[in-house]
């Protein structure tokens, strides 16, 4: 690059021009080949905390200080891509009046998102392992879950597996399908997330509507919209990036049995499963 500049005669700013290095800071993120991580400089770190907890009891804001927070949360983003449906409230907030001197009144869907990040920064070290570049199939992982609407939930990982049955409320009430066919993917985030680390986990679902909910991460359902939120959080926790696929309901066959609590036919489909459940 530099034999070209100087072949066109082009003027390069020493004090900008850095040679081939290992570990370079570009818009304000370190990236390190070697380690493979993404960091945020600590000053820069410490710093969105204070910003956050500052924030925790406002009650009102005006529109430049809520661009700016929401500028803050988006430069942290890029290290944990997970977190960015934390801020997604933040700018629906904002979205909602286009005036410049608008005022805004912090609701307590405002204040939740805050409260994840005041929970998440404390915890995260400010740097982020390299996410795998390909997406991770659950066939290829041997991961597989499903919920049945009158008996419960079960979810099959290389040979773990669980299975838990609907509490009363959920049986007599009519409950979101979306929601029910998440808290099994969830349950499984929980269990065995730190198997996915750094992983693009491609998880099947053999329900549309859950599949559009997360791909748009947005539910009129507020029970479908906490479940995401906490598997957003929990995979936030261990670095790695969901994506829901549609499988029709014949090629999920084991987690199928589990949910159903087809003691047999479970044993039939996956012999070499363990005797014990997980949960």
């Amino acid at each position: 690059m530099q034999t070209i500049a100087a072949d066109l005669d082009v003027p390069l700013a020493e004090d900008k021009t850095i040679r081939p290095v290992t570990c370079l800071t570009f818009l304000g993120i370190e990236i390190d080949t070697i380690r493979q991580t993404l960091s945020l400089p600590a000053d820069k770190a410490n710093g969105i905390y204070d910003l956050v907890y500052q924030w925790s009891n406002k009650g009102k804001c005006s529109k430049q200080e809520l661009q700016s927070l929401i500028g803050s949360l988006m430069f942290a983003s890029k290290c944990v891509p997970a977190s960015r449906l934390f801020i997604q409230r933040l700018l629906f907030l904002l979205r909602g009046k286009p005036e410049q001197y608008a005022s805004f009144t912090l609701d307590r869907e405002f204040q939740l998102d805050l409260q994840w990040w005041k929970e998440f920064l404390p915890k995260w070290n400010s740097t982020a392992s390299f996410l795998d570049n390909d997406w991770t199939s659950s066939s290829v992982l041997h991961l597989y879950t499903d919920a049945f609407g009158t008996l419960g939930m079960g979810a099959f990982f290389q040979n773990s597996w669980f299975q838990s049955r609907w509490p009363p409320w959920i049986k007599s009430h009519k409950i979101c399908i979306e929601y029910l066919q998440m808290l099994p993917i969830l349950n499984a985030i929980l269990v065995w997330g730190h198997k996915f680390a750094n992983k693009r986990i491609l998880m099947h679902c053999d329900k549309l509507g859950a599949v559009h909910a997360w791909k748009k991460l947005r539910s009129h359902n507020h029970g479908v919209l906490s479940v995401m939120r906490r598997m957003v959080a929990a995979a936030a926790h261990h670095n790695m990036q969901i994506k829901l696929e549609h499988i029709p309901g014949v090629m999920n066959d084991v987690a199928d049995a589990l949910s159903r609590f087809q003691a047999s036919r479970f044993r039939q489909v996956a012999p070499s499963a363990g005797l014990l459940p997980t949960l």
